[in-house]
């Protein structure tokens, strides 16, 4: 007699740990403030805790380049995002003003290469600005659910 289980493809084994794309509450749980690689521009170094529409939590990482022109547009999102943008405005804002904060981030799925074999994982593409959420119709929008954290 065959032992009871559900089968999972290889495909689902690799989505196991990833969310799908879409829009999902967050908390920033930590943020460093740090020089670029290139040591001429400075990033914030985001650990977000994500949650999806099953309750599921996952911490998912972000790096938000803070000088450099075409990169502007996230950080102000992010800001906006979190209810920082009065600070953000006033030129104000410091890394520990996000700590603990909610939002709201698009998540998307990225897929690289490593010793042959394709992996995917979750990014921040943008953050949700203010009251721009998606209805309840939308199955991955959370407007006017309290965010669980």
């Amino acid at each position: 007699m065959a032992l009871s289980y559900k089968r999972m493809t290889e495909e689902q084994d690799k989505m196991r740990n990833v969310f799908e794309k879409g829009e999902y509450p967050f908390t920033v749980k930590a943020i460093t403030e740090k020089p670029c690689k290139n040591q001429v521009n400075t990033m914030l170094v985001v650990e977000l805790e994500v949650m999806n529409h099953e309750g599921r939590v996952k911490r998912i990482p972000d790096w938000i380049v803070l000088d450099m022109e075409d990169m502007q547009w996230k950080f102000r999102h992010f800001a906006d995002s979190c209810g920082l943008i009065d600070l953000y405005d006033a030129e104000n804002l410091q890394a520990k003003d996000f700590l603990g904060k909610n939002g709201v981030a698009k998540i998307t799925i990225d897929e690289y290469e490593k010793d042959g074999e394709i992996f995917k994982n979750n990014k921040v593409a943008d953050y949700i600005k203010s009251g721009k959420v998606k209805s309840h119709n939308d199955k991955d929008a959370f407007i006017d659910d309290p965010l669980p954290f």
